[in-house]
Formats: structure tokens, C-alpha cells, sequence
């Protein structure tokens, strides 16, 4: 992320970055008065608590993990391969 705090949004209203996620929130709640607020909030609630308070580091696991992971399943993978027929979405 850059150093800047603030940035336009739609062109139109200058306001800090920290507030974008909740006024779209509100625009969509607005818009479409059946979207789930609570589910949304939480979730906003929790990437900002990730982000800034370094759980992240806890709850994310690192590339190499994953690559780890990758490869020692790698075999299964083959297996399914040679099980199933797939075809590519158009």
C-alpha cells in the first residue's frame, strides 16, 4: 500500500481509505436492502483485525507450507487424474 490516505471515490468525493470499505458498505445496503450487513461487517471486522494486528502471521499459512503441502499430495492428485475425465469451462 502506498502512503496516501486519501483517494476519490467515483471520481467524486475525496475521503481517507480506512472509511472506503464502510461507505460502500452502506451505498450496497442501500442499493440492495437484502444484502447481509452483519455477514459483511464481520467480515471487514475480521480482515482489518488480520491485517493490522499481524494474525495474519497465525492464521495464514506461509508459501513454502503450502508448496510443502502441494507436493506431498501430489500423488493423490495423479490418482484422480487417471479416475476422473475432466473437461475444460467454456
Amino acid at each position: 500500500m502506498g502512503s496516501e490516505k486519501y483517494h476519490k471515490l467515483f471520481g467524486l468525493l475525496e475521503i481517507r481509505k480506512i472509511y472506503t470499505p464502510f461507505l460502500m458498505m452502506a451505498l450496497i445496503q442501500i442499493t440492495i436492502p437484502d444484502a447481509d450487513f452483519t455477514g459483511h461487517l464481520t467480515g471487514m471486522i475480521s480482515a482489518y483485525l488480520l491485517r493490522n494486528f499481524g494474525l495474519s502471521y497465525i492464521l495464514l499459512p506461509r508459501y513454502k507450507c503450502i508448496c510443502m503441502i502441494e507436493n506431498k499430495i501430489n500423488f493423490l492428485v495423479e490418482i484422480l487424474h487417471k479416475k476422473f475425465t475432466y473437461y475444460k469451462a467454456s
